[in-house]
């Protein structure tokens, strides 16, 4: 059948759009982690060489407090000294290191730099954009800053300068590599890749969808009775591939005097009442049971057997018919059914057979006075 393909597809597509956004995932993940790594890697190599240049000059200065900084480096020499050991740092990788100081109104002001060019003055101004430089001061840890929406790796070191728990200072370095950019144009193309495909795949999964839904509109339409709103007889194509005869039982029911109805009250009539009639049988049987509407007042009824008995059922719908009153322009309509029940469907050769005997079981419960349900018996031998 179609559906079956057109559900194998749909299932595929939709497993291959898992893998494929996994893949896509674990591309960026790793990717992301590489980056991290350098900048890791980056960090704890400055870091280390900033710790021995605070420790020379914390020591070699006798620096016990921020007024001490300050005043050790107002020196001049004091600060070519350690600019120089400072500018050791800078490389392909680090454009800029420099030491801040926060003055008494908590401004920052430049007072070692070791860039090459663009070099501040010694108390300069810097102006402060970003949260981290007060956080470093107020948590006495290390802050790093990342550059947004750039093309290469760039983010801002913070190494506080601690002395009797007291930040005097801190340590700023710019870090920025080519690699990420390298990386990037790198993995680019591949996860420009899985997106097509992604897109193209959910394109399919789109399409597959609105023909698997269009199937089913179909499908309901031609397999639905649209009086009663329940299967018709086309439905009966389907069925092999939906049902297992050996799980059910199979009852013919008969509207008695249905015509009667017809010629009294009008068609009209005759629609009500079928509509009445189709819901009680609703109502009465289970999920698992199959109600279609064979004919004019007739309806087929496959009442699954592992549930309960499928007389009881029968015999539930067949109460239930009697004990509902029907009005229709203010006439009252006495119903009630006539059944033919085969308890042994699977023992035929196919579906045919079991219509035409639970049919001569219908047939035999009008003869016998209506409002009854005959069961079939191997012993009767209708032809």
């Amino acid at each position: 059948m179609v559906k079956k393909k057109e559900i194998f597809i749909f299932f595929l597509l939709f497993i291959l759009s898992i893998a494929l956004l996994y893949v896509y995932n674990y591309t960026k993940k790793t990717s992301t982690s590489i980056f991290e790594n350098i900048q890791k890697h980056d960090i704890e190599h400055i870091s280390s060489i900033l710790k021995n240049i605070e420790h020379d000059f914390l020591k070699s200065l006798n620096i016990q407090n921020s007024k001490d900084m300050l005043l050790a480096f107002k020196n001049e020499n004091n600060r070519k000294k350690y600019e120089n050991m400072l500018s050791m740092t800078i490389s392909s990788n680090i454009k800029y290191t420099y030491v801040l100081y926060k003055d008494e109104i908590d401004r920052f002001r430049f007072i070692l730099d070791a860039s090459k060019t663009d070099k501040a003055n010694f108390y300069q101004k810097f102006d402060v954009e970003k949260q981290e430089y007060i956080d470093a001061y107020k948590t006495k840890k290390p802050q790093i800053i990342k550059q947004k929406n750039m093309e290469n790796l760039y983010i801002t070191y913070l190494l506080p300068i601690v002395i009797n728990n007291e930040v005097i200072a801190l340590f700023s370095v710019d870090i920025s590599t080519d690699l990420q950019k390298y990386l990037l144009e790198s993995i680019e193309p591949l996860e420009n890749f899985f997106i097509v495909l992604i897109w193209l795949i959910l394109l399919f999964i789109f399409i597959t969808l609105m023909q698997l839904f269009y199937y089913f509109a179909t499908k309901k339409r031609v397999f639905t009775d649209p009086l009663t709103n329940t299967f018709n007889r086309n439905y009966l194509q389907e069925l092999p591939n939906v049902i297992n005869l050996n799980n059910y039982s199979v009852a013919m029911i008969d509207l008695d005097k249905f015509k009667v109805i017809n010629d009294t009250y009008g068609h009209d009539a005759g629609d009500y009442v079928l509509v009445q009639a189709s819901e009680i049988f609703k109502t009465s049987i289970r999920a698992s049971d199959i109600l279609i509407r064979y004919g004019g007042e007739e309806f087929l009824l496959f009442i699954h057997t592992r549930s309960g008995s499928a007389l009881h059922i029968c015999e539930r719908i067949k109460e239930n018919i009697n004990s509902k009153k029907y009005f229709y322009n203010n006439h009252t309509i006495n119903l009630s059914v006539s059944i033919g029940l085969h308890n042994h469907p699977a023992l035929e050769k196919n579906l045919h057979e079991v219509i035409k005997k639970a049919d001569n079981m219908l047939y035999l419960a009008k003869q016998n006075g209506r409002n009854r349900i005959e069961v079939y018996n191997e012993k009767l031998n209708f032809k």
